[in-house]
């Protein structure tokens, strides 16, 4: 197997991120409509965003920025295919911050009246409610920031390419193409 390194992760990351934009417009958008929706929209988008990481390393090994990339998360023991279980587990540490930040977001709009939510402007709102949250809403940001540090600094000094997230799950990220069949022979193309 080829492992992949930080520059084909990296790119995977920026589609998947260029995949985002559209819905976190989306978001942004419905969030000015009211603090009812806006309420709404944290829970359905988070959700939305923690699936589509779940979901498509399950169900295919990648997401479409690692498609497109032709990387693929397999099982460290014996590169075989990923399913829920270890996809749930590399994600976990994000998830668990991104509930807190979720948490944090929602008691932060609650905070507001309707008529104060709205008399934000777009430019103010997200600031405004960033310094409403409760204060372990900004520890968990900055703990999940440096969370992101260290996944950075694991992956660049093993030379499986491993993250901390893959250490917890039991995976590697590969070239797709050199994941290894049933019965150890490699495949080109796969």
């Amino acid at each position: 197997m080829k492992y992949a390194g930080f520059w084909r992760r990296l790119g995977a990351l920026l589609i998947d991120g260029a995949v985002g934009v559209p819905f976190a417009a989306l978001s942004w958008f419905l969030e000015g409509i009211s603090r009812e929706v806006a309420l709404g929209t944290a829970i359905t988008f988070a959700a939305l965003y923690w699936s589509y990481d779940v979901y498509f390393h399950a169900r295919w090994g990648a997401t479409l920025g690692k498609m497109a990339m032709r990387i693929k998360v397999v099982r460290e023991s014996d590169g075989g295919d990923i399913g829920y279980r270890e996809s749930l587990l590399r994600y976990s540490v994000d998830l668990a911050f991104g509930v807190l930040v979720v948490i944090g977001n929602i008691i932060a709009i609650t905070h507001f009246s309707a008529s104060e939510y709205l008399a934000l402007g777009w430019w103010e709102r997200r600031p405004a409610v960033w310094d409403a949250g409760p204060g372990w809403t900004h520890a968990a940001g900055y703990f999940h920031g440096a969370w992101i540090w260290s996944e950075l600094v694991v992956l660049m000094l093993n030379k499986r390419k491993r993250a901390v997230h893959d250490y917890i799950a039991g995976t590697v990220v590969i070239h797709s193409e050199t994941q290894p069949v049933e019965g150890g022979e490699f495949v080109l193309g796969r």
